[in-house]
């Protein structure tokens, strides 16, 4: 019973990491929109690998909550500081699947919390590189110049957390990316 339950809760976090496709679209042709859900989700992330940093079991996932808190923390306050200096509005809470992302994974066990913070990792910087290319294609050269300072750094965390997940089993189902 307890197994079919933590095999529940990684299935919602995973399910729960989709993103709108839209998204990309609208940040590619308005910065504000940009602004505003990078702020977000680079703050959200970097509260949850602190997170990481803390109750991770293996010290790779201590490691790699660590080093994205800080890189997601400092793209998120140089972001910050575009938006002010532009009059963007800035998000003062996290999203809301965010915050059930965060109170998931408190609640999963050791091993079961490595493998769902890697999993939520992986599909988050997706996400974010994914908004990246798509505003590092724009006539916005402040935008350009943030998306290339964090793309190579974002994309090594991936990498590490794809590692990560796979030191630990893999992919909670086998279709996955």
């Amino acid at each position: 019973m307890r197994k079919l339950l933590i095999c529940l809760m990684m299935l919602n976090i995973a399910c729960s990491r989709g993103q709108a496709s839209g998204t990309a679209e609208a940040a590619q042709t308005d910065p504000r929109i940009f602004l505003s859900t990078a702020i977000g989700d680079a703050g959200a992330d970097a509260v949850i690998s602190e997170l990481a940093a803390r109750r991770g079991r293996l010290p790779e996932t201590r490691e790699l909550g660590a080093a994205t808190a800080r890189t997601l923390a400092a793209m998120r306050d140089d972001l910050a500081r575009l938006a002010q200096r532009r009059n963007v509005s800035v998000p003062r809470q996290m999203e809301e699947k965010k915050v059930a992302l965060r109170d998931n994974l408190e609640i999963l066990p050791g091993q079961v919390f490595d493998r769902g913070y890697a999993l939520a990792m992986v599909q988050d910087i997706d996400a974010l590189l994914t908004k990246l290319d798509a505003v590092g294609s724009s006539n916005d050269a402040d935008l350009q110049n943030v998306a290339d300072k964090y793309r190579a750094t974002l994309q090594d965390h991936r990498r590490n957390a794809d590692r990560l997940l796979s030191r630990l089993g893999g992919y909670p189902w086998p279709t996955a990316p």
